[in-house]
């Protein structure tokens, strides 16, 4: 039979804990490097948890990288720079006492740039569309700047467009075409090597059309007040031209205002009221679609009145010399006229000179002296306030002298036929008078008949052979150069016999009473002859006496009866 006997042995079951190096990699944008650094350890012959086991960092681990001692991670914060880090954690059972371990695992940040496409918009007249592409990429987990970064165009950017690699803003030029652009940058983090990435951004430029407000003057005339109304606009970020745009009227534009949408011109037609006009004009680029705005303009339309100085004639007689002064003058661009305008005598003007303000006639009064005159007239238009201009017209007064036929008449005896010469003549307007008249014999004058030229008469000398004499004159005026016009007179002279009484004596024996009747008879105003008489018994005569008709001698016969 067997024979047994027992005896105690002590067994020692010694604490052992192995962590075990591992590895983890995580990018700079940060997370967990390592799931638990408990995953391969053992802690007194089986797998390490955290039941088992207690985890602890070991001495100073980098900034940035953590273990979180309750799940066994290692974390690496978002912007932990790049890099291999070698990180001690100690394990430790939870036995008493406790036996721990330490071990180093390694920590790989990776670089990673993160560039987040952008879209920006700006109109054709250029400007930045996108402050900076940076403003929402990564550089290594964090934001990326100028400091931690750079950037670059990628590829070919389209002309017009550019980044600034210092602010990371993406420009456009004034007068790039409107559209959508896709223009690539590549970020890259400062390391060594660097890390690098691309992406697209989309920068909209967008069509504008800026017509810019423009004013213009011009007279009531007429003409071009605005010559383009491009010249100061904008079309897509560059000066508007009939090559890049298109011009209308805008709305209803008034009477007499115009566009030229050729020329880009605003006119006036000639006679347009004056006034400031807000006139509107659609301006519109060529794209397809078409981007356009209106914008209104301002055209001045000037009153001016514009007399025009005319010269008229007319005898010192008097009468209209100007029938109008309105007739070549015009106001706000059309003719003057009565219903448009208003004319009224500028400065003092001569006596007998004068204006009609209703019918513009310049009128000349008679016996107003010849000479030419400068008057002054304003032309006014009737509106308010009122635009006026002042002009002198010349009125030339004539010289005129009117010498009128008379007729006068006077016996043979002689004497004034016509008083005066003068009597029924005018000049320059007014009675002849010695004063402002000269008068001379025109031609040749019948002996016997002159004229006075002091008074006016003309006289015929006794003796002057009866009938009818055409006698002309010569009437002038005073002035310098003298006026004269000619006229003829009738004197008419009439026959006149004066047979005298006489009375003879004689002895009854006969003879001779009396020599001659004629002795004392005068025929058309002188002695009476046989040459220029005849003479003739008058009746009965008494017995005895007789008339010899040749010599004129009365005789008595002898033994005539006393």
């Amino acid at each position: 039979p067997k024979t047994c006997a027992t005896v105690t042995d002590n067994v020692t079951v010694t604490s052992v804990v192995t962590p075990i190096t591992e590895s983890g990699s995580i990018a700079a944008t940060g997370g967990i490097a390592i799931t638990t650094v408990l995953s391969n350890d053992t802690t007194n012959g089986v797998a390490s948890t955290t039941s088992n086991s207690t985890i602890a960092q070991s001495g100073t681990w980098p900034t940035g990288i953590s273990l979180n001692t309750t799940t066994g991670a290692i974390s690496v914060a978002a912007g932990t720079a790049p890099g291999v880090y070698a990180v001690a954690y100690e394990l430790c059972d939870k036995l008493t006492p406790k036996t721990c371990a330490t071990v180093t695992d390694n920590v790989t940040v990776t670089s990673v740039v993160s560039p987040i496409t952008e879209s920006g918009s700006i109109a054709a007249t250029g400007g930045i569309a996108i402050t900076t592409v940076l403003s929402n990429d990564t550089t290594n987990g964090v934001a990326s700047t100028t400091v931690n970064s750079t950037i670059a165009q990628s590829g070919t950017w389209p002309t017009g467009i550019s980044l600034n690699t210092t602010t990371g803003a993406i420009s456009v030029a004034a007068g790039t075409a409107p559209g959508v652009y896709a223009v690539a940058y590549e970020l890259c983090d400062k390391l060594t090597p660097k890390t690098c990435a691309t992406v697209t951004d989309n920068v909209t430029v967008t069509s504008v059309v800026t017509p810019i407000t423009e004013s213009g003057s011009i007279a009531a005339t007429g003409g071009i007040a605005i010559t383009t109304v491009l010249s100061n606009d904008t079309t897509n970020g560059v000066a508007s031209t009939t090559a890049n745009s298109t011009i209308a009227q805008s709305g209803t534009w008034p009477t007499g205002i115009s566009l030229n949408t050729t020329t880009g011109a605003i006119s006036v037609a000639a006679g347009t009221a004056p006034g400031v006009y807000a006139v509107a004009y659609e301006l519109c680029d060529k794209l397809t679609p078409k981007t356009c705005a209106t914008v209104t303009d301002n055209v001045t339309v000037t009153s001016v009145v514009t007399p025009i100085t005319e010269s008229g004639s007319i005898a010192a007689t008097g009468g209209i010399a100007i029938t109008t002064v309105l007739s070549n003058d015009t106001t706000n661009g059309v003719a003057s006229t009565t219903s448009n305008s208003t004319i009224a005598q500028s400065g003092t003007w001569p006596t007998g000179i004068s204006l009609n303000t209703t019918t513009g006639a310049i009128s000349v009064a008679a016996g107003t002296a010849p000479g030419v005159y400068a008057v002054a007239y304003e032309l006014c238009d009737k509106l308010t306030p009122k635009t006026c201009a002042t002009v002198t017209d010349n009125v030339t007064v004539t010289s005129v002298v009117t010498p009128i036929t008379e007729s006068g008449s006077i016996a043979a005896t002689g004497g004034i036929a016509i008083t005066t010469v003068l009597s029924n003549d005018t000049t320059n307007g007014v009675a002849s008078t010695t004063v402002n008249s000269t008068i001379a014999q025109s031609g040749t004058w019948p002996t016997g008949i002159s004229l006075n030229t002091t008074t006016g008469a003309i006289s015929v000398a006794a003796g002057t052979a009866p009938g009818v004499y055409a006698v002309a004159y010569e009437l002038c005026d005073k002035l310098t150069p003298k006026t004269c016009a000619t006229v003829t007179d009738n004197v008419t002279v009439t026959s006149v016999v004066t047979p005298i009484t006489e009375s003879g004596s004689i002895a009854a024996t006969g003879g001779i009473a009396i020599t001659t009747v004629l002795s004392n008879d005068t025929t058309n105003g002188v002695a009476s002859t046989t040459a220029n008489s005849t003479i003739a018994q008058s009746g009965t005569w008494p017995t005895g006496i007789s008339l010899n008709t040749t010599t004129g001698a009365i005789s008595v016969a002898a033994g005539t009866a006393p």
